[in-house]
């Protein structure tokens, strides 16, 4: 199974069979040993963005995906609180008739509620 799946996978695998089979009375005989079994691969290779990686992000970006990194470049949201977010939550946010967003003052306040 290691070849196929993460190592902590094939332990969790293992504990639910474990689990099984100790609620049906039986035990296992041997300890079955799985290296790096508390290795996470998907986030031990995940480094932070340098600030030319996070500039060359917002440069080649859509307006709307520059907001989204923006947030959770500078400000440190998180995707559940950015998708929650409305024009109400920006109490010094004015849209003019012309269709210009203008902030009374920088930085700004944000109004965040969490459910």
């Amino acid at each position: 199974m290691t070849d196929k799946l993460a190592e902590s996978s094939v332990a969790n695998y293992l504990s639910s069979v474990k689990n099984r089979l100790q609620y049906d009375g039986l035990r296992l005989a041997r300890d079955i040993k799985i290296k790096n079994r508390h290795q996470h691969h998907t986030v031990e290779s995940q480094t932070a963005p340098t600030k030319d990686q996070i500039i060359t992000f917002l440069q080649t970006a859509k307006p709307s995906t520059q907001v989204i990194i923006a947030f959770g470049a500078f400000l440190g949201f998180r995707f559940k609180v950015m998708s929650d977010l409305r024009v109400s939550d920006f109490p010094e946010m004015r849209v003019t008739e012309d269709g210009k967003i203008i902030f009374e003052k920088m930085p700004t306040r944000i109004k965040v509620t969490m459910t």
